[in-house]
């Protein structure tokens, strides 16, 4: 299934109403969402007409040695379902409870691995295509029967490249937690767009597998938590046309540590009608703008209030919005500008919006 997040009426985008960055390729992309199998089937017809499942069983090895902790999905070719297993000390796995059928199945590092393994779909197609919905050429699918284990389903990886380093706040010196990295790749192996969430208080990050390519990484949701720090990419770039590119060219780990600078901030509040009139909870304001395709939201509290921070220095506009993620609202929306330092605040950007007709 796929889900256009520009839908505005979708229900997944109210998951995304609270705080939301977009920037390059994902501001106009859709987000392919995964369909996990429940224990007991992978479809209704499926439990329905209760089918005996059946199993796929291989073993993975790297270099010649089994690898533990490797991700296998396999997913039925007709109902796009994806069943995964993990591989145990010796390399070996089996995907249990699958539903008979055709199936896709694909090899992937994950963080449980020891290693940095390229991305690789059965029998031995290693690629950086890893869209299950336009599977690549030359892949072989494989035949589940009802009570059967469908046997020798192996995988032989193949060793990446890998780009590990440390988030810090250039004031303090001090680890980040919780700012967004994401990398946009160039050249034949550019397929797709990744992202990953430095989790650690100490602001360490790792993106494995990685094939030969120009990669452009950028460091951003610098306003989740108590953060306020502005969006920069590798290296010490303001923008991504300023960005250093990462070459990786194969079977290498390259450090790529950054110091964050204090972002700007805007606060304002949101009134009825005029500059006296009651507070207004519940507004989403939104700043884009910046300089890039960036924008940073925030919902107003009971007293009509509201901070956005994380901001990078340039124009913004700011939109007051009585519609986002809350119930019809009697009030039309409000767009206003805004200049914005790194590192200071501008205050009083306000809105009085007025009744709807």
């Amino acid at each position: 299934m796929i889900y256009d997040l520009r839908n505005q009426s979708h229900p997944i985008r109210s998951v995304l109403t609270r705080r939301t960055a977009i920037t390059g390729i994902a501001a106009s992309a859709v987000v392919a969402v995964s369909v996990l199998a429940a224990p007991a089937g992978a479809s209704a017809s499926a439990s329905a007409h209760h089918v005996t499942p059946g199993r796929i069983a291989g073993e993975v090895t790297g270099k010649k040695h089994p690898i533990q902790g490797l991700c296998v999905e396999a997913i039925n070719v007709r109902y796009m379902v994806t069943y995964k297993a993990v591989t145990s000390k010796t390399g070996h796995y089996t995907v249990h409870k699958a539903v008979p059928g055709r199936y896709y199945v694909r090899f992937r590092d994950c963080p449980a691995a020891k290693g940095s393994w390229l991305f690789q779909w059965y029998k031995g197609v290693t690629t950086s295509n890893n869209s299950s919905l336009e599977p690549p050429r030359g892949i072989t699918t494989v035949q589940v029967k009802a009570g059967k284990t469908t046997t020798g389903i192996n995988a032989a990886m193949v060793q990446g490249s890998s780009i590990t380093g440390q988030v810090t706040s250039a004031a303090t010196g001090v680890g980040v937690p919780q700012i967004c990295i994401t990398g946009v790749a160039s050249g034949p192996n550019a397929t797709h767009l990744f992202t990953r969430t430095v989790k650690g208080s100490d602001g360490h990050y790792a993106f494995h597998g990685l094939f030969p390519a120009k990669y452009v990484l950028e460091y951003g949701c610098g306003w989740e938590g108590s953060n306020n720090f502005a969006p920069q990419w590798w290296k010490d770039a303001a923008t991504a046309a300023q960005a250093t590119p990462i070459n990786i060219t194969g079977g290498q780990n390259v450090q790529a540590n950054v110091q964050l600078i204090q972002g700007g901030v805007i606060t304002g509040t949101v009134r009825s009608t005029n500059s006296s009139g009651p507070p207004i909870p519940g507004v989403c304001v939104t700043a884009a703008g910046g300089g890039v395709t960036y924008f940073n939201q925030e919902i107003t509290a009971q007293d009509g209030t509201y901070r956005l921070a994380g901001l990078a220095t340039g124009s913004y506009q700011v939109t007051f919005d009585p519609f986002c993620g809350e119930p019809a609202s009697n009030f039309k929306g409000e767009t206003v500008p805004a200049q914005v330092t790194a590192g200071q605040t501008t205050s009083g950007i306000d809105a009085d919006l007025q009744p709807a007709s």
